[in-house]
């Protein structure tokens, strides 16, 4: 009827369901349409579990949910148990959403968020700062990165350790800045480098001119810049992968860990089902294909429930040449690629060195050598170059059976949270790829050169 509302949870379910519907969207646009996700997260603000879909937040607040499968009919049942149970009224409805904060709400006492910020005081607060209020949900936050980016000020009880973390993230900025002047925006002095004072600013500006600082600010009376200030260029970094590439590979190989363990928590499940569960919680692959079909997704998309027996890939580009298509629905890109990854079966090994890696070479009768930054080994395959001062630990490698000249390394795709996962995988990798061409002697020739 032209008179009624159309409700979905988010905007996506809309979009989704005329693209694989194939209806007439140009006419449903006359309808009045809405969306619950952004009326109930606003309403459930000021509750424990305010933010998730409906049948989390219906397991969260105890509402009973219909057992059937996860199809159309059982998520609109879903949706109307929760709207029921929680008691929202139908007549908010016809206004709009009201305005929701997106930060996770948490009381006084939060074991979880050790940081509170009270909107009425416009404070920072520690969690069991005597001064928050009782019994009412608060921002909360694990550490001082969004207070401080947002400008909050905070409180006496954690005043101390706020301004440290701001030092600490104002001296990891101008580590690795290049520019030799620094500012504040609402300061009217400007800085160098080296200058005290602006590891207490709270939003940098640089810049490589003088002339642009001194038209409408004075120099720092401490620092003294001039016009000759040398300009000093931030030290390059000798590890072969960003940090930012190792962050996110540390960040994969711990969800990867947390999602296995919940579904070895699971019950109910059976072996196909947890495997083919556990097979997508790989940390190195980024795209999926399934038996029988032509197209490759991404892990959230939707149609990955209903394929079987998969096939996973690190780069978009090595779906393509496998003749896979990407998915019109979750539409995988190039970006989403998995350049460096840590093998799920990785951890951290305390005590390990330069002697212990130089026992095992000489175990497997393997050439090496070492300094203080690298441990060259040599099999009958390769060579192989470990970094000895980072962790994760980061590997480079020439293929010997290949490019028996070559002399550059190239980075492997791999990193390993302990020196004897790097070893394994060096033997294992060399044993299979001597296995190809016929020979079992993974030692190399004792004239043979390092």
């Amino acid at each position: 009827m032209p008179d009624d509302i159309l409700c979905w949870w988010t905007r996506v379910s809309k979009r989704v369901y005329f693209r694989l519907s194939h209806a007439d969207y140009a006419s449903s646009k006359a309808d009045k349409s809405i969306f619950l996700s952004e009326y109930l997260f606003g309403w459930l603000f000021q509750q424990p579990c305010s933010v998730g879909t409906p049948q989390k937040l219906c397991m969260a607040h105890g509402i009973q949910v219909p057992q059937a499968a996860d199809d159309a009919l059982s998520n609109i049942l879903t949706m109307q148990a929760l709207l029921k149970g929680i008691g929202f009224p139908q007549s908010r409805l016809y206004t709009p959403p009201e305005q929701w904060s997106k930060d996770t709400p948490a009381q006084r006492g939060s074991p979880t968020f050790r940081l509170l910020y009270d909107p009425e005081t416009r404070l920072l607060h520690r969690s069991d700062c005597d001064c928050l209020p009782e019994a009412r949900y608060l921002p909360g936050y694990t550490s001082f990165r969004v207070p401080i980016r947002r400008g909050y000020q905070a409180c006496i009880c954690c005043r101390r350790e706020y301004f440290e973390a701001l030092r600490k993230r104002n001296a990891e900025w101008i580590s690795r800045a290049d520019y030799p002047f620094l500012y504040s925006g609402n300061s009217r002095v400007f800085h160098t480098k080296s200058c005290p004072h602006v590891l207490m600013i709270r939003e940098i500006r640089y810049t490589f001119h003088y002339d642009t600082c001194a038209r409408s600010r004075r120099p720092c009376k401490l620092c003294r810049p001039h016009p000759h200030t040398p300009y000093l260029e931030a030290p390059k970094s000798t590890s072969p992968v960003s940090p930012a590439e190792v962050a996110d590979a540390l960040k994969r190989f711990y969800q990867a860990k947390q999602d296995q363990d919940d579904i070895w928590s699971q019950k109910g499940l059976t072996a196909s089902q947890r495997d083919r569960a556990l097979q997508l919680t790989h940390p190195g692959l980024a795209f999926w294909a399934g038996a029988g079909y032509q197209t490759f997704h991404v892990k959230s998309c939707p149609k990955i429930a209903g394929l079987s027996q998969f096939r996973g890939f690190p780069r978009y580009r090595d779906a393509v040449q496998a003749g896979y298509s990407p998915c019109r629905l979750c539409k995988p890109t190039a970006k989403q690629d998995i350049p460096y990854s840590i093998p799920i079966t990785s951890q951290v090994r305390p005590g390990e060195c330069c002697e212990t890696l130089a026992q095992w070479c000489s175990e497997h009768r393997l050439l090496f050598q070492h300094d203080e930054r690298y441990f060259i080994l040599r099999t009958a395959a390769g060579k192989w170059r470990i970094h000895m001062c980072l962790r994760p630990v980061q590997l480079e490698h020439i293929n010997l059976i290949t490019n028996p000249r070559c002399q550059t390394y190239h980075v492997q795709p791999r990193l390993f949270l302990s020196l004897r996962d790097t070893f394994d995988y060096i033997i294992h990798h060399d044993k299979t790829l001597l296995k190809r061409v016929g020979c079992s002697q993974i030692a190399p020739r004792q004239s043979e050169d390092i």
